[in-house]
């Protein structure tokens, strides 16, 4: 839902348990996740600022770092696999490409031990595209064509329709049009038949500029029109998603807001409460004062008519001896 601040708030209150129960299993899942809020932060970003971006990478590869260190204490082959992979995309984004190769060949080791074919299916495709960035086409097409044969055997249909493309724009800067046009046609109808905006935006890209290059001007602009239309598919879907984020943030700062008066008119009373409390005690030490003070004098009083009551009695003894 694009709604990255509540999915952290949630994933750490679920950390913080994790790590009371100690649960290291739980507790590298939810580190991982966090780290993975970061990553989509960076993915998402539209500002051109590319220190913002780096950040946010660099609190995923923190996580991811935490998250990788406990399943190596623990043994859990597949989440390293798992948190390998997340690692090596990161330096792929940052165009760090010998550290992205080293992290997703460990990855793909473990996947093989471990004979997750889709895992592999998955660790292949991203060494290809590490390579295609190191302008090293051959090794490219080599995990490409691997990653590709794998899932044809598993009937990995949206990961077929990104093999076949990703091979067919190889091919196509190498200028083997044949073989990139059939690829690259397949990867379409592939991508249709699972109706994915995205992949067949892709596909339809990589057709036009084959056509183009063929001088079949027809039939480029006929996948320029479809790439456009895709493209402004997944542009609505984004602008959804942009739309029931800020809906999201409404809601928030709406009950943000409400909770803010809610308090403030709770502390009002507290307050009230509080002067009203303090008022009846400043009135019960006055009469408190008061009571001591008229006690005094009761007593000052008692003291002055004893006083006088002695003195009477005194006279009056003296007044009987003279008579």
């Amino acid at each position: 839902q694009g709604d990255y601040s509540k999915a952290l708030e949630y994933y750490l209150k679920a950390l913080k348990i994790f790590e009371e129960l100690g649960n290291k299993n739980r507790i590298a899942a939810a580190l991982g996740n966090i780290g993975l809020v970061f990553c989509h932060q960076a993915d998402q970003q539209q500002s051109p600022d590319k220190v913002g971006r780096n950040s946010l990478y660099n609190k995923a590869l923190e996580y991811y770092g935490k998250s990788m260190k406990i399943r190596e204490a623990i043994q859990d082959k597949e989440g390293i696999a798992y948190s390998l992979n997340n690692i090596g995309y990161i330096y792929y984004e940052q165009r760090e490409f010998e550290k992205a190769l080293d992290h997703h060949k460990k990855s793909l080791k473990i996947r093989e031990e471990l004979q997750d074919k889709r895992g592999i299916a998955e660790s292949l495709n991203n060494i290809g595209m590490v390579y295609e960035n190191m302008e090293r086409s051959e090794d490219a097409l080599q995990y490409h064509r691997k990653s590709l044969k794998i899932r044809e055997e598993i009937a990995d249909k949206r990961g077929l329709a990104n093999s076949l493309n990703l091979i067919a724009a190889i091919l196509l800067r190498k200028g083997q049009l044949g073989e990139a046009f059939l690829l690259a046609d397949k990867s379409l109808q592939t991508a249709k038949e699972l109706g994915y905006p995205q992949n067949i935006g892709i596909a339809a890209g990589t057709l036009k500029e084959i056509y183009q290059k063929q001088n079949k001007y027809k039939e480029a602009f006929t996948m320029l029109e479809l790439e456009m239309r895709m493209r402004d598919s997944v542009t609505n879907e984004q602008t959804k998603k942009l739309s029931l984020k800020k809906q999201f943030q409404y809601e928030y700062e709406r009950r943000t807001a409400a909770d803010s008066v809610k308090n403030a008119e709770q502390q009002k009373v507290k307050n009230a409460q509080l002067q009203a409390q303090q008022a009846q005690l400043g009135q019960e030490k006055t009469q408190r004062y008061a009571l001591y003070g008229g006690l005094f004098l009761v007593i000052a009083f008692a003291g002055f008519v004893f006083n006088r009551f002695k003195i009477t009695q005194k006279q009056k003894g003296i007044i009987e001896k003279q008579k």
